[in-house]
């Protein structure tokens, strides 16, 4: 048998990457080593939904539920409409202790954030390209129709198409800024004082428990100002919080 075939023969079948690396100790319950291999992913500047959420399942298992939740939040963030990562994210966020009050929003703002999370920032803009290619074809039609009954029906076609288009170019609009914005945060330490001002030596305005999700408003130094869903607000450090 030629030299080269034995080479070939002797050959691993396949060459196992890092995220096999990474599943495998997970399905073999190494939960540590698992999120240890997925955040070394990261680290080397991998992202990805898949990995994200991996890195939250095995960040759960080993009971870090601050951190789980951050990288939920961060697959949440890439994949807004997928049911398992909404799942997982509402059960590790059920394991927080804050309860907190969400101040009251107008309906129509609750209901339009609602549908900008129906798909993400590259579905929205597929759609309204789609939008886009009907309304042309609308206007197509009007211009080359005769008969005065279908030129009607076609321009109140038109003006309908030009609504939806206007809504699904502002969701595309707001969609991209969520995928790139940076402006949350999840509380990382089992339990932090919210300080009056950017000081260790300030007054303790309300405590927060990991898990807990913030907005952030401002910075100053290694001093993030916070705000919570019951509009609350404070100063947190950066090593406090991780930022989704």
């Amino acid at each position: 048998m030629p030299l080269c075939l034995l080479a070939i023969l002797a050959m691993p079948k396949c060459i196992a990457t890092p995220m096999d690396a990474a599943n495998q100790a997970y399905k073999e319950q190494h939960f540590e080593e698992a999120a240890s291999l997925y955040m070394q992913l990261i680290e080397d500047g991998n992202y990805s939904a898949t990995l994200y959420y991996n890195l939250g399942n095995a960040l759960y298992r080993c009971g870090e539920y601050g951190q789980a939740i951050l990288y939920y939040e961060k697959a949440h963030k890439l994949k807004p409409h997928d049911r398992d990562i909404a799942e997982n994210l509402a059960i590790a966020n059920s394991k927080t202790q804050d309860q907190i009050t969400e101040l009251p929003q107008f309906m129509v703002v609750r209901w339009y954030h609602t549908m900008v999370q129906w798909l993400s920032a590259t579905g929205w803009k597929i759609a309204t390209l789609c939008l886009l290619a009907v309304l042309a074809a609308l206007a197509a039609m009007f211009v080359l129709s005769r008969e005065v009954s279908v030129r009607k029906g076609l321009l109140i076609a038109c003006a309908c198409v030009m609504v939806i288009l206007a809504i699904t170019t502002a969701a595309t609009c707001s969609a991209t800024k969520n995928s790139r914005s940076h402006n949350e945060a999840i509380i990382l330490r089992p339990m932090v004082s919210v300080k009056s001002s950017p000081d260790h030596k300030s007054v303790d305005k309300f405590i927060l428990h990991e898990g807990s999700k913030v907005v952030l408003q401002d910075s100053e130094g290694d001093w993030y100002k916070v705000r919570i869903a019951d509009g609350n607000q404070g100063w947190l450090t950066r090593e406090e919080i991780g930022i989704i």
